[in-house]
């Protein structure tokens, strides 16, 4: 089962970042790096768990999603400079 962002802007469909901008990430927010019951896609705050094996997609995980999703939108080009407001 997968939770995903879909961001409606030029930059596509799905949220993700680059490599090198992931890095920056991870140094600002070093939580970015701990691993947790999610299995995150690569550089995004897209998550999947195997149903039934792991994880559940309960309050408490799509909050810490979105917190995700957070740490690393001010880190995509085309979002830099917008204020957010949580």
């Amino acid at each position: 089962m997968i939770s995903d962002f879909i961001v409606q802007h030029p930059c596509g469909p799905f949220f993700s970042l680059s490599d090198a901008k992931y890095d920056k990430a991870v140094e600002k927010f070093p939580s970015l790096s701990s691993s947790d019951d999610l299995n995150y896609v690569q550089n995004s705050a897209t998550a999947g768990i195997n149903v039934g094996v792991e994880g559940y997609f309960n309050n408490e995980v799509i909050l810490s999603q979105f917190e995700r999703l957070f740490q690393l939108v001010s880190f995509k080009q085309d979002f830099e400079g917008h204020q957010f407001e949580v």
